[in-house]
């Protein structure tokens, strides 16, 4: 049986297909074991959980309990006269869809590189991290700022089966889009 968020074409972090991937059920299970901190009645996102959130493009929250987070605004809520109120929380932090980097680090050790993601030091903007059998490496394409990389647009067919990017860049950088990855997919670049 399909997801029922296909039928009201609401995408889900951990993508719309009924394939499920290792790392996306990692991520899933530390989101769902650790999302939320604090005491009862005084909840908030965790920070690794806010990060996963920002990476996987999770724009919105749909929460059963009242978050206390000053980065979350309540956008909306269901009929406080009925049990559960469900809130509505727009994350302002999250990540564009497609974005261009200029510093990729490589990992053989998906452990080392999973650490690495909910490290203080990655900052998901600037850099993205590769598997690659051959160990560690750090490549610099020379990319300083947000002014010298611009995403035009962002275009994805009818049936989700294609994503067209149009971006641009005055130097080397990495097309990042912000999609879970299915083994199969493709890239190819026209210009």
């Amino acid at each position: 049986m399909p997801k029922t968020n296909l039928f009201y074409d609401i995408n889900h972090a951990g993508g719309v297909m009924a394939l499920s991937l290792q790392r996306v059920k990692r991520v899933d299970s530390l989101v769902r074991t650790s999302a939320l901190t604090g005491e009862v009645g005084r909840q908030r996102i965790s920070p690794d959980a806010r990060k996963l959130f920002n990476l996987l493009g999770v724009t919105y929250f749909i929460s059963a309990v009242e978050l206390f987070d000053d980065t979350l605004s309540l956008v909306g809520s269901t009929d406080t006269a009925q049990e559960p109120v469900f809130r509505v929380y727009k994350n302002p932090a999250v990540l564009p869809e497609a974005f261009i980097a200029h510093e990729a680090r490589s990992f053989s050790d998906r452990e080392a590189e999973f650490n690495e993601l909910l490290g203080e030091a990655f900052d998901p903007l600037t850099q993205v991290l590769l598997e690659d059998e051959e160990g560690p490496s750090t490549v610099d394409l020379g990319g300083s700022g947000s002014a010298d990389r611009e995403v035009i647009g962002v275009a994805r067919s009818k049936n989700q089966q294609e994503v067209t990017v149009t971006a641009k860049t005055a130097e080397s950088g990495w097309l990042v889009l912000a999609d879970t990855y299915y083994p199969g997919w493709k890239a190819y670049v026209d210009g």
